[in-house]
């Protein structure tokens, strides 16, 4: 006795035996437009130009989702028919020894310099505060009227 077939099998070859029928193919898309036609009335669905923002953005954003769902299946379909690439003759994506020390050095003194820019900040921070304290002072020294005994 056979395997009973699941849902998305019944439906995978229902779908197939559809379209493989021009004409009840067509019946079917003229179906569909009817019923987004009818959605677009009945205000179910709407243009993303008669959202607000809020909905505009949402929207977009899962579609771009989908586009992007529906690139990779389309590109995994074509790279099927490929034939599999040639192997390399590299290591397996292992950089040289000289390389891998440069960028080290070149990372360690990215951050050194990160550092010092930070702790110059800090000491320009500082030695703005003091100005700016020694500023008043002085102002209110001046402001002040001299006392003599």
């Amino acid at each position: 006795m056979p395997k009973p077939k699941s849902r998305a099998e019944i439906q995978r070859e229902y779908r197939s035996r559809r379209d493989a029928d021009p004409t009840r193919r067509e019946r079917y898309l003229q179906n569909e437009c009817g019923k987004y036609r009818h959605d677009l009335l009945s205000g179910k669905r709407k243009h993303v130009a008669d959202m607000n923002e809020r909905e505009a953005r949402k929207e977009r954003r899962e579609w771009k989702k989908r586009q992007r769902r529906s690139r990779l299946v389309h590109k995994a379909r074509t790279n099927m028919c490929t034939p599999p690439p040639t192997p390399s003759t590299d290591t397996g994506g292992h950089q040289s020894r000289q390389k891998e020390t440069g960028r080290k050095c070149v990372r360690r003194e990215r951050a050194a310099g990160y550092r010092r820019i930070a702790a110059l900040e800090k000491e320009l921070e500082k030695a703005t505060r003091k100005a700016e304290r020694l500023r008043r002072n002085t102002r209110e020294h001046q402001s002040r009227p001299c006392l003599a005994i």
